[in-house]
């Protein structure tokens, strides 16, 4: 019997000795892993911090260098070794990993979480894990443009220009390429705005009407020029989208093409008449230069261009504009307020450009 109890408790002593060399093995398995997913962290962080450096070194902006991230508390030891004491016969107690090691080992796993899954910040605050550059936006007009189409390509072939941000004092990047390489007429979206319509005359049986603000802009030019003896009447206002695609069709009838038809009429979804912020005029007194070129030859051209820009408004397609679309001296649109400034500012940063 004693040497079979001798047996007994050696192999009892050699199984628990075997589950504590898993278990030390399983957690070295664990560690090892954590480590090297720590080192990649701390590699990217110190190129991070390399980048910025050389940055600061140059004087693009004037920043500190990130903190370096904290080092995690000691993990739990894998060399601990497992003492066996006790008598044959008496239950065996194990020590070595015990309470403070599971204590060290749920702090650890505690502290990768919130490594991995930083806290979310609360409402109206932001979380940054590291200071950023300052950025400002450049004092240039041009901050983002719509999308500007082609109708050589059917009207679904959109152009956008990038933003354009500057680095405190960095210089204004130049303005993006005002005109297509192919030759194509530019025209920007604007949408269909029938809100706040106010008449302004009729043009035969056609009443025609404008957005309130240009409306009655318009309606004290009107006044103004015939104190003076100019007539100046309005021939075409707000323009539906529905209305801009018969018109466009009919140009590209007589042109022959799209491309053609666009540098006479703006394809449906892209006339400055969708705004209501637009209008073609002619002169009451001179019939016969409606909608042609011989309009600025007339007394209400001339009047418009020495007094319209005093009541808002300003010609949209003067000779030569970068748009590339034909010269139209009846066409003028209102920019006399916030709203109508916003709505042609691609357009006009273009001009200017």
């Amino acid at each position: 019997m004693g040497i079979l109890s001798v047996l007994t408790v050696g192999g009892v002593i050699s199984a628990q000795l075997w589950q504590q060399q898993e278990r030390q093995k399983e957690e070295s398995r664990f560690l090892a892993e954590q480590q090297k997913q720590l080192q990649k962290i701390q590699e990217e962080n110190a190129r991070l911090a390399k980048e910025l450096t050389k940055k600061q070194e140059q004087n693009q902006f004037n920043i500190p260098i990130p903190p370096q991230p904290p080092s995690p508390p000691n993990p739990p030891s894998s060399s601990t070794n497992a003492t066996i004491v006790g008598k044959p016969g008496v239950k065996n107690i194990r020590r070595g990993p015990g309470l403070e090691h599971g204590v060290r080992h749920i702090a650890y796993r505690v502290w990768l979480f919130y490594r991995s899954n930083p806290p979310v910040p609360a409402t109206g605050t932001t979380y940054t894990p590291f200071p950023s550059p300052p950025q400002t936006i450049a004092s240039s007009p041009i901050v983002s443009n719509p999308p500007l189409t082609s109708p050589n390509s059917s009207l679904q072939t959109a152009r956008t220009p990038p933003k354009l941000l500057s680095v405190h004092a960095s210089p204004i990047p130049k303005p993006p390429q005002l005109t297509q390489t192919d030759g194509t007429p530019i025209h920007f979206l604007y949408a269909e705005n029938s809100q706040n319509l106010v008449e302004i005359g009729t043009y035969y049986d056609r009443k025609e009407s404008l957005n309130q603000e240009a409306a009655e802009a318009f309606k004290q030019i009107k006044l103004a020029a015939q104190k003076e003896g100019v007539a100046i009447i309005p021939i075409s206002g707000f323009r539906s989208v529905a209305d801009q695609k018969k018109l466009f069709e009919r140009q590209i009838q007589r042109r022959g093409s799209k491309q053609a038809a666009s540098r006479l009429s703006a394809p449906p979804g892209f006339s400055e008449h969708h705004t209501g912020y637009t209008l073609d005029v002619a002169d009451g007194k001179s019939p016969d230069t409606v909608l042609k070129f011989a309009f600025d030859s007339t007394a209400a051209y001339h009047w418009l261009k020495d007094h319209a820009i005093e009541y808002g408004f300003e010609l949209s397609f003067p000779k030569n504009n970068p748009q590339g679309v034909s010269y139209e001296p009846w066409h003028w649109r209102f920019v006399g307020s916030p709203t109508a400034k916003e709505i042609f500012r691609e357009a006009r940063t273009m001009v200017n450009h």
